[in-house]
């Protein structure tokens, strides 16, 4: 049993909730982009093995490549669309730390404010990519 299970949910006011979800939601994208971009940075500056970042990898690889395998074994486009997005958030951030690794400066420090602003923006607008990448969201299909 939760908080949420004793009807606590029903008594925050609606934009409380929303604030908090939006915030929480923030967050779990920057920390996925510091984890994400961290490992090739740290691979090709030197201060992280690649077996160890090949290892962390192939856990973040792996669980979108499982979300959306599950979606197709399903029929369910929900789970097939979480895992191409999220799949395709980690590809950006981890060529902003590729460019973060490689780029002189400043264009190490803008690499790594672009990939805190795509965070960012996916926490706002995940449909935008989602829709970008032919889900249908609210009527409008785009074609790869």
């Amino acid at each position: 049993m939760t908080l949420l299970d004793l009807g606590v949910r029903e008594r925050i006011p609606d934009g409380v909730l929303k604030v908090a979800d939006t915030g929480f939601m923030m967050a779990m994208h920057v920390v996925t982009f510091l984890v994400t971009a961290t490992l090739p940075y740290g691979v090709l500056t030197g201060d992280l093995a690649v077996a160890d970042a090949a290892q962390v990898g192939a856990v973040l690889y792996g669980i979108t490549a499982g979300c959306h395998l599950v979606g197709l074994v399903r029929g369910s486009s929900e789970m097939r669309e979480a895992g191409s997005v999220t799949t395709v958030a980690l590809v950006v951030y981890t060529a902003c730390g590729v460019g973060a690794a490689l780029a002189p400066s400043p264009g190490d420090t803008m690499m790594f404010y672009v990939g805190i602003a795509f965070a960012g923006f996916l926490a706002f607008r995940p449909e935008w990519l989602a829709t970008r990448l032919g889900f249908e969201q609210s009527g409008e299909e785009v074609a790869v």
